[in-house]
Formats: C-alpha cells, structure tokens, sequence
C-alpha cells in the first residue's frame, strides 16, 4: 500500500487525483483513510477535486478523520477555508477544539484572535494553554488583561504559558513562578496588574482588528 501511494506521486495528476477518490469511497478503516488523506496533501495542487474531498472528509463522524481533513483545508489560507475551520471551534471534543485553534492560528494568524481570546474560558485546560501560547506568539497586546487573569489559573501548565507570553509581548519579568507560594504568586501578579495599569496607554490603539467569535 505504501509503495502504490508513492508511485501516485510519479503518474499525471488527475489520473492521480481520481485514484485516491476511488480509494477513498471504498474504504472503511479510520486509520487508511487518514493515510489517504494525508496523500492527497502531497500531491493536491490547486486540484477542485481535492478541495472536495477535503471538504467532505471535514464532516467525518470520526474526529481524527475529520481533523485529518481540516488541517488541509486549514492551508488553502482563504475565506472558505478560514469559515469552515472555524465552524469546528465549538466542537465538544476537547481535543478537536485545541487542533481547530492551532489550525486557525498557524494558518490565518491574527485573524483567530477573537477565537483565541474566548478560548481563554474554555473548560479544557489544553485550549485555554493553546490560546495563550498563542497570544505570545502573535504578540497580541488585545490579549493582555486576560493573559494577566491566567496568572491565576487553576491549571500550572496555564499559568506558565499566560506568564511566558506576557513576556514575549512586553519585554518585562516580574517573576512569577507556578511553584511558588501563593503568596509570591500573587506578589508577580499584582506587579503584572499595576504595570499594565500604568503602561497601557503606551501600547496605542491595538496593531490587530480583533472582531466578536
């Protein structure tokens, strides 16, 4: 099976192209199909019939069948793509809603910052540490207060990632530490909230057009 996908690559493109459609409509196993996919990201081009295909593997009942399919559709980089990525985003899989998050964010940059900014109160812990990573690595200053409520999140993991983009965005440590005592903690925190208050006006008006999700 590998070395029939392989040689996909070596035969025109929509001989190619149908091949893998043909493959795909028979086949019933999760795991091939993702295999599938993931061939067809290869060889794709500016392809219709990929772009279908993605698209119809996109509403998959298997998550990672679905996921497989998002993650190509996710680099077409255009409007159709970025609504139905975004379409997912309040999947009620933890996991489908951290991969729809990085998808958005890797591919479309600040335009997922409405949707990163409301993942700061998802239920999961890993989409709300997604989300601020995030921030740090667009060095969004709209993200700012929320990262600085972070700080106070029940989750370790969290609280580090909120802490560490606060760092990337403005360039200052007050030192806060996950493992330190409370009250250390609250000490950087409160270092974080007077800073903020005192410089905030300095930042101007935000470099991002941050819309509602």
């Amino acid at each position: 099976r590998k070395a029939a996908q392989a040689e996909l690559k070596n035969i025109p493109r929509p001989l190619a192209l149908k091949l893998l459609e043909r493959s795909l409509a028979a086949e019933g196993d999760t795991l091939r199909i993702i295999e599938s996919l993931n061939v067809l990201e290869t060889i794709k081009g500016d392809s219709a019939l990929a772009r279908q295909l993605f698209n119809k593997y996109s509403g998959h009942l298997d998550s990672a069948v679905s996921l497989a399919a998002l993650r190509s559709i996710a680099k077409y980089r255009d409007d159709e793509s970025f609504n139905l990525v975004a379409s997912h985003i309040k999947d009620k899989d933890p996991e489908v809603r951290h991969r729809i998050l990085n998808y958005l964010c890797w591919n479309f940059e600040e335009r997922c910052l409405s949707f990163a900014l409301a993942a700061f109160h998802d239920g999961d812990h890993r989409v709300r540490r997604t989300a601020a990573l995030i921030m740090g690595s667009l060095k969004a200053e709209e993200a700012m207060t929320g990262l600085i409520t972070l700080l106070n999140d029940p989750d370790k993991d969290v609280q580090e990632s909120a802490n560490s983009s606060l760092k990337k965005i403005t360039g200052k440590d007050f030192g806060f530490n996950p493992s330190a005592s409370q009250a250390r903690r609250d000490e950087a925190v409160d270092g974080w909230n007077k800073w903020w208050r005192e410089n905030q006006a300095k930042f101007g008006r935000p470099k991002h057009n941050v819309a509602a999700a």
